[in-house]
């Protein structure tokens, strides 16, 4: 056989030829799939981004989790509060604020100081912070006789660990006097609000 224009004869049982168009096509830009080496590069990219964003991501996560606690002080301490104007001292304990906690995932039932030195405090220490995410908070509620105002601080624990837990000692300025604030112990806890 003779193919017009081509100078060459077509002859289907020449291996030659055969070998060469089966090359032609092998390395031809249009072949599709994708090599063991690419698909492994492609793997180990996926990998390292994940080494890189997971921290994060689970930072973020004992976050939102830490959220529990915060709003709980909140309302306590906005509980605290009204108590005082109330019975002019602060509660100690969560049954005379009437407040209805939710049912609580990560942290403890807070406590509440029970003293009239520590009047005003009041504690949340997480469940299993180091698997959580979590630390324990503090919160304090002081009355100025002077000023007559409140001074409210929450603080959280410096350390993530299951062992950690907060306590009196690291807030000072508990309940009513002249000129009294509210403080926060630096070197355990940092402060938020």
């Amino acid at each position: 056989m003779y193919f017009i224009g081509s100078g060459q004869d077509f002859n289907p049982m020449n291996k030659e030829s055969s070998l060469k168009r089966l090359q032609k096509f092998a390395h031809s830009k249009n072949s599709a799939g994708f090599t063991l080496i690419e698909l492994l590069v492609v793997v180990i990219i996926i990998g390292v981004l994940s080494a890189i964003a997971l921290p994060s991501l689970l930072a973020q996560v004992g976050k939102a989790r830490e959220a529990e606690a915060k709003t709980n002080l909140g309302n306590i301490n906005h509980s605290q509060q009204t108590y005082f104007s109330e019975n002019a001292a602060f509660a100690t304990n969560l049954d005379d604020l009437q407040v209805t906690l939710p049912t609580l995932k990560f942290y403890n039932i807070p406590s509440l100081g029970s003293t009239a030195a520590d009047a005003g405090a009041t504690w949340i220490n997480g469940k299993d912070n180091a698997i959580n995410g979590t630390r324990d908070y503090i919160s304090v509620v002081a009355y100025d006789t002077t000023a007559k105002s409140f001074t409210t601080k929450i603080a959280r624990g410096k350390v993530k660990a299951a062992d950690y837990e907060l306590a009196l000692t690291d807030v000072t300025g508990k309940g009513v006097g002249p000129g009294i604030e509210a403080e926060i112990n630096s070197a355990t806890a940092d402060e938020i609000k």
